[in-house]
C-alpha cells in the first residue's frame, strides 16, 4: 500500500497537509538545486566562450608579428586546446546534473500534484457533507415550524 492510499483510508486531511507541505519543501529544494546547477554551467559556458575570444585575440597578435608573437603562440594554442577540452568535458557533466536534477524536479513536482488534488476532493467532500448536514438540520426546523403553525 503507497503512502497516498494509506492517507485517503482515514481521516486524515490534516496528514495529507503535512505531507504536501514536506512534498512542497521537497519541489522547492529541487528548484534551488537545479537553478544553482544551470547557473554553473552558464558560467562554465562563459569561460568557454571567453576562451573561444581568447584564442581569437591570440591569433591576431601572432598573424600581426608573426616573429615575436608566432614562437610562443604555439604552446599558447596547446594550452588553449587543453583547457577548452577540460571546460568542455565540466560543460557535458554539469549538463548530465542539470538532466537528472530536473527528472528529479519532475518527479516530486508530479507527487506534489497528487498530494493536491487528494486534498482538494477530500475538501469538497467535506463541504459537501457538512452542506448536507446544514441542509437536514435546515429541513427539520422547516418541518418543525410548519407542524408548529399547523396545530
Amino acid at each position: 500500500m503507497s503512502i497516498l492510499e494509506c492517507v485517503l483510508v482515514g481521516p486524515m486531511t490534516k496528514g495529507i497537509r503535512t505531507l504536501a507541505r514536506v512534498i512542497q519543501w521537497r519541489v522547492d529544494e529541487c528548484r534551488r538545486n537545479l537553478g544553482v546547477l544551470m547557473k554553473e554551467l552558464e558560467n562554465l559556458e562563459a569561460n568557454r566562450n571567453a576562451l573561444d575570444s581568447e584564442l581569437v585575440r591570440e591569433q591576431q597578435v601572432a598573424l600581426d608579428d608573426p616573429n615575436e608573437a608566432g614562437v610562443l603562440y604555439g604552446n599558447y594554442v596547446e594550452h588553449a586546446v587543453n583547457r577548452r577540452d577540460i571546460i568542455d568535458e565540466n560543460i557535458r557533466a554539469k549538463e548530465e546534473e542539470v538532466e537528472i536534477a530536473a527528472e528529479e524536479l519532475k518527479v516530486n513536482y508530479r507527487e506534489l500534484k497528487k498530494y493536491e488534488v487528494v486534498r482538494d476532493r477530500r475538501l469538497q467532500r467535506e463541504q459537501a457533507e457538512e452542506a448536507q448536514r446544514d441542509q437536514i438540520e435546515l429541513d427539520e426546523i422547516g418541518i418543525e415550524t410548519y407542524r408548529r403553525l399547523d396545530h
